[in-house]
Protein backbone atom coordinates (compact mmCIF):
# COMPACT_ATOMS: atom_id res chain seq x y z
CA UNK A 1 0.00 0.00 0.00
CA UNK A 2 1.37 3.44 -1.03
CA UNK A 3 0.55 6.21 1.19
CA UNK A 4 0.40 10.09 0.78
CA UNK A 5 0.14 11.59 4.30
CA UNK A 6 -0.64 15.39 4.01
CA UNK A 7 0.42 17.47 7.03
CA UNK A 8 1.89 21.26 6.78
CA UNK A 9 3.26 21.08 10.33
CA UNK A 10 4.66 17.53 10.19
CA UNK A 11 8.42 17.74 11.83
CA UNK A 12 10.88 15.22 10.84
CA UNK A 13 13.14 13.51 14.23
CA UNK A 14 15.86 16.28 13.14
CA UNK A 15 14.27 19.41 14.44
CA UNK A 16 11.68 19.84 17.80
CA UNK A 17 8.31 19.26 17.91
CA UNK A 18 5.95 16.12 17.30
CA UNK A 19 6.66 13.29 15.00
CA UNK A 20 3.95 11.75 15.12
CA UNK A 21 3.85 11.31 10.98
CA UNK A 22 7.40 10.21 10.95
CA UNK A 23 7.07 7.45 13.45
CA UNK A 24 3.71 5.87 12.34
CA UNK A 25 5.50 6.12 9.08
CA UNK A 26 8.11 4.42 10.05
CA UNK A 27 6.24 1.77 11.29
CA UNK A 28 4.12 1.44 8.67
CA UNK A 29 7.20 0.36 6.14
CA UNK A 30 7.98 -2.73 8.88
CA UNK A 31 4.82 -3.78 7.89
CA UNK A 32 5.28 -3.70 4.24
CA UNK A 33 3.67 0.18 3.22
CA UNK A 34 5.11 2.91 2.18
CA UNK A 35 4.37 6.22 3.61
CA UNK A 36 4.57 9.57 1.57
CA UNK A 37 4.80 12.29 3.99
CA UNK A 38 4.21 15.75 2.75
CA UNK A 39 5.27 19.51 4.70
CA UNK A 40 5.43 22.68 4.64
CA UNK A 41 9.34 24.09 4.44
CA UNK A 42 7.91 26.87 6.93
CA UNK A 43 5.68 27.04 10.10
CA UNK A 44 5.29 29.38 12.60
CA UNK A 45 7.52 27.22 15.11
CA UNK A 46 10.25 27.88 12.17
CA UNK A 47 12.01 26.09 9.92
CA UNK A 48 10.54 21.89 9.16
CA UNK A 49 14.39 20.56 8.33
CA UNK A 50 17.63 22.19 7.95
CA UNK A 51 17.36 26.35 8.56
CA UNK A 52 18.47 27.00 5.01
CA UNK A 53 15.34 25.30 3.75
CA UNK A 54 13.05 27.63 5.62
CA UNK A 55 14.44 30.36 2.28
CA UNK A 56 13.71 27.75 -0.01
CA UNK A 57 11.08 28.92 -3.00
CA UNK A 58 9.57 28.23 -6.02
CA UNK A 59 7.49 25.21 -6.93
CA UNK A 60 9.40 21.81 -6.95
CA UNK A 61 9.15 20.73 -3.18
CA UNK A 62 12.65 19.49 -1.18
CA UNK A 63 12.66 15.90 -1.07
CA UNK A 64 14.44 14.25 1.90
CA UNK A 65 14.71 10.68 3.59
CA UNK A 66 14.71 10.06 7.65
CA UNK A 67 14.71 6.10 8.03
CA UNK A 68 13.29 5.73 5.33
CA UNK A 69 10.06 7.77 5.60
CA UNK A 70 10.48 10.22 2.29
CA UNK A 71 9.25 13.90 3.19
CA UNK A 72 8.48 16.12 0.68
CA UNK A 73 8.67 19.88 1.53
CA UNK A 74 6.56 22.18 -0.36
CA UNK A 75 7.91 25.81 -0.70
CA UNK A 76 5.72 28.48 1.75
CA UNK A 77 6.80 32.18 2.86
CA UNK A 78 8.42 32.79 6.30
CA UNK A 79 6.29 34.96 8.70
CA UNK A 80 6.35 36.12 12.10
CA UNK A 81 3.27 35.77 14.74
CA UNK A 82 1.00 32.84 14.99
CA UNK A 83 -2.27 35.06 14.37
CA UNK A 84 -1.00 37.08 11.96
CA UNK A 85 -1.97 37.47 8.09
CA UNK A 86 1.46 36.20 7.19
CA UNK A 87 0.29 32.82 8.59
CA UNK A 88 -2.80 32.72 7.01
CA UNK A 89 -0.87 33.32 3.49
CA UNK A 90 1.70 30.96 4.22
CA UNK A 91 -1.60 28.32 4.67
CA UNK A 92 -3.24 29.25 1.71
CA UNK A 93 0.13 29.15 -0.25
CA UNK A 94 0.97 25.28 1.31
CA UNK A 95 -2.47 24.12 0.14
CA UNK A 96 -2.44 25.77 -3.78
CA UNK A 97 1.13 24.53 -4.60
CA UNK A 98 0.23 21.02 -2.77
CA UNK A 99 -2.55 20.75 -5.05
CA UNK A 100 -0.64 21.77 -8.23
CA UNK A 101 2.73 19.75 -7.59
CA UNK A 102 1.04 16.54 -6.34
CA UNK A 103 -1.96 16.85 -8.61
CA UNK A 104 -1.57 15.32 -12.26
CA UNK A 105 2.49 15.20 -12.37
CA UNK A 106 3.86 14.13 -9.09
CA UNK A 107 7.37 13.51 -7.78
CA UNK A 108 5.81 10.79 -5.49
CA UNK A 109 4.42 7.18 -6.51
CA UNK A 110 0.95 6.97 -7.42
CA UNK A 111 -0.99 6.64 -4.08
CA UNK A 112 -3.11 3.73 -3.33
CA UNK A 113 -5.00 6.43 -0.14
CA UNK A 114 -4.28 9.92 0.72
CA UNK A 115 -4.24 11.18 4.39
CA UNK A 116 -5.16 15.22 4.69
CA UNK A 117 -4.30 16.17 8.66
CA UNK A 118 -4.60 19.14 9.98
CA UNK A 119 -3.39 21.15 12.42
CA UNK A 120 -5.23 23.35 9.90
CA UNK A 121 -8.10 22.47 7.46
CA UNK A 122 -6.79 23.55 4.46
CA UNK A 123 -3.90 21.14 4.59
CA UNK A 124 -6.85 18.10 4.56
CA UNK A 125 -8.78 20.22 2.20
CA UNK A 126 -5.82 19.92 -0.38
CA UNK A 127 -5.96 15.90 0.54
CA UNK A 128 -9.66 15.38 0.03
CA UNK A 129 -8.90 17.19 -3.36
CA UNK A 130 -5.77 15.02 -4.68
CA UNK A 131 -8.01 11.86 -3.36
CA UNK A 132 -10.45 13.49 -6.27
CA UNK A 133 -7.81 13.64 -8.98
CA UNK A 134 -6.13 10.05 -7.75
CA UNK A 135 -9.14 8.41 -7.43
CA UNK A 136 -8.59 6.95 -4.23
CA UNK A 137 -10.09 7.15 -0.62
CA UNK A 138 -9.67 9.88 1.75
CA UNK A 139 -8.82 9.65 5.24
CA UNK A 140 -9.19 12.97 7.81
CA UNK A 141 -6.72 13.12 10.40
CA UNK A 142 -8.14 15.39 12.83
CA UNK A 143 -5.59 16.64 15.34
CA UNK A 144 -7.27 20.03 16.22
CA UNK A 145 -11.34 20.73 16.09
CA UNK A 146 -11.84 23.28 13.59
CA UNK A 147 -13.44 25.68 14.23
CA UNK A 148 -13.79 24.89 17.51
CA UNK A 149 -10.47 25.61 19.02
CA UNK A 150 -10.70 29.07 17.31
CA UNK A 151 -13.45 29.98 19.50
CA UNK A 152 -12.42 28.18 22.81
CA UNK A 153 -8.98 28.43 22.26
CA UNK A 154 -8.04 31.19 20.00
CA UNK A 155 -10.98 33.30 21.75
CA UNK A 156 -12.52 34.18 18.51
CA UNK A 157 -16.04 35.06 17.85
CA UNK A 158 -18.54 32.41 17.02
CA UNK A 159 -19.80 35.00 14.77
CA UNK A 160 -16.48 35.44 12.74
CA UNK A 161 -16.29 35.05 9.46
CA UNK A 162 -13.05 32.07 9.77
CA UNK A 163 -15.23 30.14 12.04
CA UNK A 164 -18.22 30.04 9.42
CA UNK A 165 -15.25 28.99 6.77
CA UNK A 166 -13.70 26.84 8.44
CA UNK A 167 -16.96 25.32 10.15
CA UNK A 168 -18.18 24.69 6.35
CA UNK A 169 -14.86 23.24 5.60
CA UNK A 170 -14.77 21.14 8.35
CA UNK A 171 -18.16 20.07 7.40
CA UNK A 172 -17.53 19.08 3.75
CA UNK A 173 -14.08 16.93 4.96
CA UNK A 174 -15.82 15.06 7.38
CA UNK A 175 -18.80 13.87 5.55
CA UNK A 176 -16.17 13.30 2.74
CA UNK A 177 -13.69 10.75 4.34
CA UNK A 178 -13.78 7.34 4.45
CA UNK A 179 -12.41 7.25 7.70
CA UNK A 180 -11.51 9.98 10.39
CA UNK A 181 -8.61 9.42 12.01
CA UNK A 182 -9.19 11.42 15.83
CA UNK A 183 -6.44 11.57 18.50
CA UNK A 184 -8.08 12.00 21.38
CA UNK A 185 -10.93 9.38 23.03
CA UNK A 186 -13.92 11.52 22.72
CA UNK A 187 -13.87 13.56 19.27
CA UNK A 188 -16.12 11.20 17.47
CA UNK A 189 -18.91 13.29 19.97
CA UNK A 190 -18.34 16.36 18.35
CA UNK A 191 -19.21 14.99 14.95
CA UNK A 192 -21.77 12.97 16.05
CA UNK A 193 -23.70 16.04 17.47
CA UNK A 194 -22.74 18.04 14.61
CA UNK A 195 -23.11 16.09 11.62
CA UNK A 196 -24.48 12.50 13.08
CA UNK A 197 -21.87 10.41 11.59
CA UNK A 198 -21.65 7.16 12.99
CA UNK A 199 -19.23 5.79 15.23
CA UNK A 200 -17.76 3.01 13.28
CA UNK A 201 -16.58 5.87 11.01
CA UNK A 202 -14.03 6.76 13.39
CA UNK A 203 -10.59 5.08 14.61
CA UNK A 204 -8.65 6.28 17.14
CA UNK A 205 -5.04 6.91 17.35
CA UNK A 206 -3.72 8.50 19.88
CA UNK A 207 0.24 10.12 19.86
CA UNK A 208 2.72 7.83 20.81
CA UNK A 209 6.37 7.06 21.59
CA UNK A 210 9.21 5.32 20.51
CA UNK A 211 10.14 3.60 23.82
CA UNK A 212 13.51 2.17 21.74
CA UNK A 213 14.71 6.08 22.49
CA UNK A 214 15.20 5.41 26.72
CA UNK A 215 15.66 2.46 29.16
CA UNK A 216 13.20 2.26 32.38
CA UNK A 217 14.16 5.21 35.09
CA UNK A 218 12.84 5.79 38.13
CA UNK A 219 13.77 7.39 42.05
CA UNK A 220 15.45 4.58 44.00
CA UNK A 221 17.86 6.28 45.92
CA UNK A 222 15.70 8.82 48.30
CA UNK A 223 14.55 12.33 47.23
CA UNK A 224 17.27 14.73 46.41
CA UNK A 225 16.90 17.51 48.41
CA UNK A 226 15.80 20.17 45.35
CA UNK A 227 13.21 18.33 43.30
CA UNK A 228 13.96 18.89 39.24
CA UNK A 229 10.19 19.63 37.67
CA UNK A 230 10.51 19.73 33.91
CA UNK A 231 8.37 20.92 31.59
CA UNK A 232 8.51 19.92 27.71
CA UNK A 233 6.63 21.83 24.96
CA UNK A 234 5.69 25.16 23.06
CA UNK A 235 5.50 28.71 25.05
CA UNK A 236 2.60 29.86 23.87
CA UNK A 237 -1.18 31.49 25.24
CA UNK A 238 -2.96 28.10 24.83
CA UNK A 239 0.01 26.31 26.95
CA UNK A 240 -0.30 28.45 30.41
CA UNK A 241 3.25 28.46 31.13
CA UNK A 242 2.90 32.29 31.95
CA UNK A 243 0.13 31.86 34.32
CA UNK A 244 1.71 29.05 36.64
CA UNK A 245 4.84 31.35 36.91
CA UNK A 246 2.13 33.47 38.60
CA UNK A 247 0.66 31.31 40.25
CA UNK A 248 3.35 29.88 42.23
CA UNK A 249 4.01 33.55 43.36
CA UNK A 250 1.44 32.22 45.85
CA UNK A 251 3.18 29.46 47.36
CA UNK A 252 4.74 29.29 50.69
CA UNK A 253 8.66 29.93 50.29
CA UNK A 254 9.63 26.39 52.22
CA UNK A 255 7.29 24.74 49.62
CA UNK A 256 8.98 27.16 46.85
CA UNK A 257 12.89 26.32 48.10
CA UNK A 258 12.34 22.48 47.71
CA UNK A 259 11.67 22.38 43.95
CA UNK A 260 13.55 24.31 40.70
CA UNK A 261 11.08 24.44 37.21
CA UNK A 262 13.40 23.40 33.94
CA UNK A 263 11.46 24.86 30.75
CA UNK A 264 12.37 23.19 27.88
CA UNK A 265 10.79 24.66 24.61
CA UNK A 266 10.15 28.22 22.38
CA UNK A 267 7.36 30.14 21.65
CA UNK A 268 5.65 33.41 20.98
CA UNK A 269 5.73 34.12 25.04
CA UNK A 270 9.03 32.83 26.10
CA UNK A 271 10.50 36.42 26.56
CA UNK A 272 7.16 37.27 28.53
CA UNK A 273 7.69 33.64 30.31
CA UNK A 274 11.31 34.63 31.29
CA UNK A 275 10.70 38.22 32.29
CA UNK A 276 7.81 37.15 34.77
CA UNK A 277 10.70 34.16 35.68
CA UNK A 278 13.04 36.44 36.63
CA UNK A 279 11.07 38.77 39.26
CA UNK A 280 9.59 35.38 40.39
CA UNK A 281 10.52 33.47 43.54
CA UNK A 282 10.68 30.22 41.64
CA UNK A 283 13.61 28.96 40.56
CA UNK A 284 13.36 28.27 36.88
CA UNK A 285 15.63 27.20 34.55
CA UNK A 286 15.14 27.87 30.31
CA UNK A 287 16.56 25.63 27.71
CA UNK A 288 16.13 25.31 24.15
CA UNK A 289 13.92 22.85 22.27
CA UNK A 290 15.73 19.88 21.23
CA UNK A 291 14.82 17.47 18.24
CA UNK A 292 12.58 14.60 19.55
CA UNK A 293 15.47 11.93 19.26
CA UNK A 294 17.04 14.35 21.70
CA UNK A 295 14.20 14.72 24.49
CA UNK A 296 13.83 11.39 26.17
CA UNK A 297 17.51 11.29 27.53
CA UNK A 298 16.40 15.39 28.16
CA UNK A 299 13.58 14.30 30.11
CA UNK A 300 15.36 11.39 31.95
CA UNK A 301 17.25 13.94 34.03
CA UNK A 302 14.19 15.22 36.32
CA UNK A 303 12.16 14.06 39.34
CA UNK A 304 8.83 15.19 38.20
CA UNK A 305 7.20 16.10 34.70
CA UNK A 306 4.91 18.80 34.37
CA UNK A 307 1.46 19.39 32.34
CA UNK A 308 -0.63 21.98 32.34
CA UNK A 309 -3.69 22.24 30.54
CA UNK A 310 -5.77 25.49 30.13
CA UNK A 311 -9.54 25.86 31.68
CA UNK A 312 -11.67 24.80 28.18
CA UNK A 313 -14.67 23.41 27.84
CA UNK A 314 -12.87 21.74 24.53
CA UNK A 315 -11.30 19.11 26.85
CA UNK A 316 -14.91 17.55 27.19
CA UNK A 317 -13.56 15.22 24.13
CA UNK A 318 -10.70 14.72 25.89
CA UNK A 319 -6.77 15.09 25.43
CA UNK A 320 -3.65 13.60 22.85
CA UNK A 321 -0.39 15.70 23.98
CA UNK A 322 2.51 14.72 22.95
CA UNK A 323 3.72 15.54 26.03
CA UNK A 324 1.98 13.12 27.96
CA UNK A 325 3.06 9.85 26.18
CA UNK A 326 6.66 11.10 26.69
CA UNK A 327 6.24 11.86 29.90
CA UNK A 328 5.06 8.46 30.58
CA UNK A 329 7.69 7.00 28.74
CA UNK A 330 10.46 8.27 30.91
CA UNK A 331 9.19 6.70 34.07
CA UNK A 332 9.06 10.05 36.43
CA UNK A 333 5.60 10.84 38.26
CA UNK A 334 3.50 13.48 36.16
CA UNK A 335 2.40 16.63 37.94
CA UNK A 336 -0.92 17.70 35.95
CA UNK A 337 -3.01 21.00 36.07
CA UNK A 338 -6.30 20.90 34.52
CA UNK A 339 -9.53 19.42 34.00
CA UNK A 340 -10.06 16.85 30.70
CA UNK A 341 -12.45 13.80 30.29
CA UNK A 342 -10.65 10.92 29.60
CA UNK A 343 -7.47 12.03 31.32
CA UNK A 344 -5.05 8.85 30.65
CA UNK A 345 -3.46 10.02 34.73
CA UNK A 346 -6.54 8.38 35.92
CA UNK A 347 -5.88 4.98 34.33
CA UNK A 348 -2.10 5.37 34.38
CA UNK A 349 -1.77 6.30 38.52
CA UNK A 350 1.72 7.43 37.41
CA UNK A 351 1.30 11.01 39.26
CA UNK A 352 -0.75 13.99 40.85
CA UNK A 353 -3.26 16.43 39.57
CA UNK A 354 -5.24 19.39 40.31
CA UNK A 355 -8.09 21.19 38.27
CA UNK A 356 -6.87 24.57 38.58
CA UNK A 357 -3.73 26.67 39.48
CA UNK A 358 -4.91 27.88 42.21
CA UNK A 359 -4.88 24.13 43.70
CA UNK A 360 -0.78 23.76 42.67
CA UNK A 361 0.53 24.73 45.95
CA UNK A 362 -1.43 22.39 48.05
CA UNK A 363 -0.56 19.57 45.51
CA UNK A 364 3.77 20.61 45.87
CA UNK A 365 3.22 20.18 49.48
CA UNK A 366 1.70 16.83 48.66
CA UNK A 367 4.48 15.45 46.18
CA UNK A 368 7.15 17.07 49.50
CA UNK A 369 5.03 14.60 51.50
CA UNK A 370 5.43 11.30 49.40
CA UNK A 371 7.70 9.21 50.34
CA UNK A 372 10.48 8.23 47.36
CA UNK A 373 9.19 4.71 47.07
CA UNK A 374 5.76 6.24 46.27
CA UNK A 375 7.31 8.35 43.72
CA UNK A 376 9.47 5.11 41.85
CA UNK A 377 5.74 3.57 41.86
CA UNK A 378 4.25 5.98 40.57
CA UNK A 379 6.83 6.51 37.84
CA UNK A 380 6.94 2.49 37.03
CA UNK A 381 3.28 2.86 36.74
CA UNK A 382 4.01 5.20 33.80
CA UNK A 383 6.42 3.28 31.90
CA UNK A 384 4.04 0.22 32.11
CA UNK A 385 1.15 2.36 30.72
CA UNK A 386 3.25 3.62 28.14
CA UNK A 387 4.32 0.01 26.94
CA UNK A 388 0.85 -0.90 26.45
CA UNK A 389 -0.57 2.13 24.82
CA UNK A 390 1.83 4.75 23.24
CA UNK A 391 4.22 2.36 21.66
CA UNK A 392 4.00 2.99 17.86
CA UNK A 393 4.41 -0.40 16.22
CA UNK A 394 1.04 -0.84 17.80
CA UNK A 395 -0.26 2.16 16.47
CA UNK A 396 0.70 1.34 13.11
CA UNK A 397 -0.93 -1.77 13.46
CA UNK A 398 -3.83 -0.80 14.35
CA UNK A 399 -4.27 2.03 11.42
CA UNK A 400 -2.66 -0.54 8.65
CA UNK A 401 -5.92 -2.60 9.80
CA UNK A 402 -8.77 0.33 8.96
CA UNK A 403 -6.23 1.44 5.72
CA UNK A 404 -6.43 -2.26 4.64
CA UNK A 405 -10.10 -2.04 4.76
CA UNK A 406 -10.87 0.95 3.14
CA UNK A 407 -8.58 0.48 -0.13
CA UNK A 408 -10.04 -3.07 -0.55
Amino acid sequence: MNIWWINHHARPPVVPGGTRHYNLAKELKKLGHRTTVINGTFDHLGPLSNKGDATYSGWRPLKKTYDGVPFFSVPTPRYSGNASFGRIWNMVVFTVKTVKIFGWAPPAEKPDVIVGSTVHPLAAFAGLILSRIHRVPFVYEVRDLWPLTLVELGKISPRHPAVAFFGLLDRVLARSASTILITAPLMYKYYQERYSLPKDRFLWVTNGSDLSFSERTTLSKGKPSIMQIGYSGTLGEANGVFELIKALNNTPEEILRAFQLHIIGDGPQKDRIKRAAAISRFNVVFHDPVPKMLLSEKLSRFDLLLVILQSSPIYRYGISLNKLADYHKAGKPIVMVGKCAANPLDLSHAGFKVESLEELPLLLRKVCATPASELARMGGNGRVYAEKNYEWSSLAEKLEKRLTEITR
